[in-house]
């Protein structure tokens, strides 16, 4: 590692301070990290720096935890081996610097420790951000959400509560990502002169369809208006990019899965999603890889409440 890359190294990292936790449910929110660090006294950390989905309301499967002492850090390597957070038992250890992969290092860039994205953008399409406890002495046993955790909270609540509006598209045409920093840029890039207001997660296509010739990863993409939606499906669907034909369509909302219209399928779909649909009309039976729908609480604008 280089001068250059060192100094992009956040200081948490060199000094031992930020440890990694794995092996989390999708559906672990901040607090619930938060209630397992208090639980084995170590409530006096800095912050969780955690990836929220503005799409999904799913984190990637692990988080670090920023401690303001490195004997901190290592009290909390020691003390949560063999712990357990929502009946899964965690992966812990310690962080290091990442080397940089193949497209960071011909933009330049370089890692920023045990999988974290570099760049930091400021709205959210970025997911990654802090969750800190409140300094106001008033209120210390309530952690907050900060910069770009936030706001990628904030806009899955007000879609679970008002609907994407129109703005959703389903972007197809996809090859396997490398990253998370090279899916966002390049979601980005095609989306060049429009207001992105979230970018959720690349999709893997399912089992039926990965031997298909083609590329069939897709995302969804939150723009800021249905007219910006329109426009980028008039403009940009069928348009030739590096890995063959970029796809841009509506996407459709969650249909009812029960019969009172309440419960929703877990994710927005396109009548093109990997491929067409079945001689009848339907959907493919659903594979084994599709997630289930995250936690009720994450539905209502009131969850964050259950932090108290």
């Amino acid at each position: 590692m280089d001068s250059t890359q060192q100094d992009s190294v956040p200081s948490a990292v060199t000094d031992g301070r930020r440890i990694y936790l794995g092996n989390l449910l999708y559906s672990v929110k901040p607090e619930d990290v938060d209630a397992v660090l208090k639980e084995h006294n170590l409530g006096k950390y800095d912050k969780i720096h955690l990836s929220f989905d503005p799409i999904s309301a799913r984190n990637p499967g692990y988080c670090f935890v920023e401690f303001f002492h490195k004997d901190d850090a290592d009290a909390a390597l020691t003390a949560l081996a063999g712990a357990e957070l929502a009946g899964r038992p965690l992966k812990v250890g310690p962080c290091h610097a990442k080397a940089p992969s193949s497209s960071q290092r011909e933009a330049g860039g370089s890692g920023s420790g045990s999988g974290t994205p570099r760049r930091d953008y400021s709205s959210p399409v970025s997911r990654w951000g802090d969750f800190k406890r409140e300094r106001d002495p008033a209120s210390p046993s309530r952690p907050q959400p900060e910069g770009n955790l936030a706001k990628a909270m904030n806009h899955y609540d007000d879609v679970a509560a008002n609907g994407d509006r129109g703005r959703r598209l389903f972007v197809g045409g996809l090859t396997k990502m490398e990253n998370q920093t090279q899916h966002q840029d390049e979601i980005r890039g095609y989306f060049a002169g429009y207001e992105v207001e979230a970018v959720g997660k690349r999709i893997t296509p399912r089992e039926e369809v990965r031997e298909v010739p083609g590329n069939h990863h897709y995302c969804f993409v939150d723009l800021a208006s249905a007219e910006d939606a329109q426009r980028a499906i008039k403009e940009l669907d069928g348009t030739p990019i590096p890995a063959g034909t970029l796809k841009v369509s509506q996407a459709k909302p969650p249909r009812p899965r029960q019969s009172d219209g309440t419960g929703y399928e877990n994710r927005y779909s396109s009548p093109r999603r990997n491929g067409a649909l079945a001689e009848n009309g339907d959907r493919p039976p659903r594979s084994k890889m599709e997630s289930p729908q995250p936690q009720r609480s994450l539905m209502s604008n009131n969850w964050r409440a259950k932090a108290a």
